[in-house]
């Protein structure tokens, strides 16, 4: 029996803005920072402090959240303060899933035109053994 192969759907603009989100999220100490970010915002200190990792490293880590505009910092006299950006992250993840026609009745996809237009969300939520996250409406 032979498989039908049918046509790759053709790129979109949104799927250049997703590789940074993807390589930030494709590596576990930047989940963890999201996380920890989830719960309030911090400033590199008290990121540091919760990791084996030195200050560079977790700095490199930060930089790579920013690109894909997961976190959101802010200097405040000496140190710069970091924040989840929950509104990039619903977008992305409803931008990527919103395309397989079997995640769009989860309510991705339907609402979400671009990574800054995530569908209406009552929260968003971690769970804290498998660090995914569960939108829920």
């Amino acid at each position: 029996m032979r498989e039908t192969v049918r046509p790759v759907p053709q790129t979109s603009a949104h799927d250049s803005e997703l590789g940074p989100f993807f390589k930030a999220l494709s590596d576990a100490t930047r989940r963890e920072i999201l996380a920890l970010l989830e719960r309030r915002e911090r400033n590199v200190t008290e990121i540091v402090r919760r990791f084996n990792l030195t200050q560079p490293t977790i700095s490199r880590h930060l930089q790579v959240l920013r690109e894909a505009r997961l976190v959101c910092c802010e200097r405040r006299g000496q140190h710069m303060v970091y924040r989840l950006n929950p509104e990039t992250l619903a977008g992305a993840a409803s931008s990527f899933f919103g395309r397989f026609s079997r995640c769009r009745g989860l309510g991705f996809g339907a609402n979400a035109n671009t990574l800054n237009s995530p569908p209406e969300l009552t929260s968003v939520t971690r769970s804290r053994t498998h660090h995914r996250f569960r939108f829920e409406r």
